[in-house]
């Protein structure tokens, strides 16, 4: 699990014990939990923050029930409502609130800043190119799931192999094998 994708709270808990850390040169990752400080030796201990690390929450509110964590570090941290009058951690002159600027909280929520939306163009416009072989929500209907691989097999092969009388682009392969695990993910989602 990354830091900044824990709740505002425990975020801030797990950057301090990251700077605690004493031994960075082990631990050579900000941004990601379980490479960024030594579990057992913080006060929290070793389970609290591996049940953190898989999104098990309950440790904390345990623990900290008022995230009391932050009465060791006087002037440094503090509890304060946001505009929706949750109560949340803060450094110290981080968080204030202005009656004309709105928020909108982001801690705990998936960060898709990293996605190539790009991919979704390319897989459109191979899903629109084959209507003529497979109707509208094909993939909605149960198809064998290794029906599905062998395509991303044979697409994968081509980029890595490529064949120099091929009609298709390394996109176009590259296409394909996204339509076809979007597919295979459509395939998963109905056997549940």
């Amino acid at each position: 699990m990354n830091i900044k994708d824990l709740p505002n709270n425990l975020q801030l808990l797990a950057r301090k014990r990251r700077e605690e850390e004493s031994n960075t040169s082990l631990f050579d990752s900000e941004d990601i939990l379980i490479n960024a400080f030594e579990w057992g030796r913080t006060k929290e201990g070793y389970y609290f923050w591996n049940e953190v690390n898989t999104g098990k929450f309950d440790p904390y509110r345990e623990l900290y029930p008022k995230d009391e964590w932050i009465d060791d570090y006087p002037g440094e941290y503090q509890v304060v409502a946001d505009a929706y009058g949750n109560t949340i951690v803060a450094k110290v002159g981080d968080y204030a609130v202005s009656k004309d600027e709105g928020i909108k909280e982001s801690c705990g929520k998936i960060d898709y800043s990293e996605i190539n939306f790009e991919i979704l163009d390319l897989m459109a416009a191979r899903f629109e190119a084959n209507k003529h072989k497979y109707p509208k929500g094909n993939m909605l209907k149960p198809i064998e799931i290794s029906k599905l691989l062998w395509p991303v097999f044979r697409h994968w092969k081509k980029m890595m192999f490529p064949l120099d009388d091929d009609t298709e682009t390394f996109e176009d392969h590259l296409a394909a094998i996204m339509c076809n695990c979007s597919m295979i993910l459509d395939q998963l989602k109905l056997n549940k």
